[in-house]
């Protein structure tokens, strides 16, 4: 599915580190479009605020009148209606569909609602290997809905900053007029670029110590709002939220050690141990803030792990085959069958099957034949799958 907006103003999405202020996409004509990415070209047109993109997108899981417009199947929506959704929302995130203030007052806990919905909505499609991939990829680019977003007057430390009378006047009317009156209006991901901007001169200015830690903390909860936040911020607020159970720290302490100083078959291991956690917990939660935050920690683990699998294959690549590691190769493909069956993106029979063959082959005499099949079942799962 591929499409092309027209836009005005601002900034973008949310979701996934700092937003790239990139180029906007901008055509003349949706006519070769089908229904739904048409209908997506014309929302977005008459929308200008991220409040307002988000509000039709959430829209087409709860209206009927939104979704017969679209032909878009509210409790079932198909695969390509899904990556339509996720590339949109893919093009806010990254600036390349602009926003624009929308001439209304809406505090962000009201874009804090709207993930939610969206969410839940998620939370309700039939779920199979063709669309679950396509569903994790939209997770990521919605805001946070913690309490601490979905409160009647959400981010208040901005206001605060704005008004201490230790910083001059100005980096106050910069911090009032820029982004906090900005942000408590009309949200959007370009506050975070301004945010970024501010702080970074913050940061190097001659500014008093307790003006910058007081930024350094409204940074943290800007990017948990947006959604930006790196794996390591992620782990370590489950670990002091007792997230995804009360066991999990040791798991989480054993995986950042290992992620820094382990070798990569160590790291992909530990890792397992957390997503295993992870997703047990995940299958039993009700929708919430402390899903939304395990299941996302879940996703930039399962990013991380393609990191750590494309490592291991370059270290096969450089080895050779008469140097191939064979117990390492069985391993690192049984951690990456077990990944990917975590996020269900295969078939997990299949891949359950295909990793318990390579648990069993692993300190045995190698037996080429059987290898060879296990191989050949292996690339057959991942053709499926692509």
């Amino acid at each position: 599915c591929c499409f092309c907006f027209g836009g005005g103003g601002g900034g973008g999405g949310g979701g996934g580190g700092s937003v790239d202020m990139g180029h906007a996409v901008n055509v003349e004509s949706v006519a070769g479009l089908d229904k739904f990415g048409q209908y997506i070209a014309k929302k977005n047109q008459e929308h200008g605020s991220w409040r307002q993109k988000l509000e039709f997108v959430r829209n087409l899981f709860y209206e009927q009148n939104a979704a017969s417009e679209a032909g878009f199947e509210m409790k079932n929506p198909s695969t390509d209606n899904l990556a339509c959704i996720a590339i949109y929302l893919h093009f806010l995130g990254t600036n390349q569909i602009e926003c624009f203030e929308d001439g209304r007052h809406y505090r962000p806990n009201h874009h804090s609602n709207l993930a939610s919905d969206i969410d839940k909505a998620l939370d309700g499609v039939p779920l199979a290997p063709s669309n679950a991939y396509v569903i994790r990829k939209i997770r990521p680019l919605l805001p946070s809905y913690s309490s601490a977003y979905t409160a009647s007057v959400p981010l208040t430390r901005i206001r605060d900053i704005a008004h201490r009378s230790d910083i001059p006047k100005d980096m106050k009317d910069d911090i009032k007029h820029n982004l906090q009156n900005k942000l408590h209006r009309c949200a959007g991901p370009e506050d975070l670029v301004t945010a970024e901007r501010i702080w970074n001169k913050a940061e190097h200015g001659d500014y008093s110590g307790a003006f910058k830690e007081q930024m350094r903390i409204f940074m943290v909860e800007l990017k948990e709002f947006f959604n930006a936040a790196g794996l390591e911020d992620r782990l370590h607020e489950l670990k002091g939220r007792s997230l995804p159970s009360a066991g999990s720290a040791s798991l989480i302490d054993a995986f950042l050690e290992k992620k820094w100083h382990g070798m990569t078959g160590d790291k992909l291991e530990a890792l397992l141990h957390v997503r295993r956690e992870c997703n047990s917990f995940l299958d039993s939660a009700p929708h919430g803030e402390d899903k939304q935050r395990v299941r996302l920690t879940d996703v930039a683990l399962e990013q991380y792990a393609f990191v750590l699998l494309a490592e291991a294959a370059k270290y096969f690549e450089d080895s050779g085959p008469s140097a191939l590691d064979t117990t390492f190769a069985l391993k690192a493909t049984a951690a990456a069958l077990e990944n990917a069956k975590m996020s269900m993106s295969v078939d997990a029979k299949e891949a359950e099957a295909l990793e318990a063959e390579a648990l069993s082959m692993e300190g045995k005499p190698l037996d080429l034949l059987r290898l060879k099949a296990w191989v050949d079942r292996c690339t057959r799962l991942c053709t499926n799958f692509s």
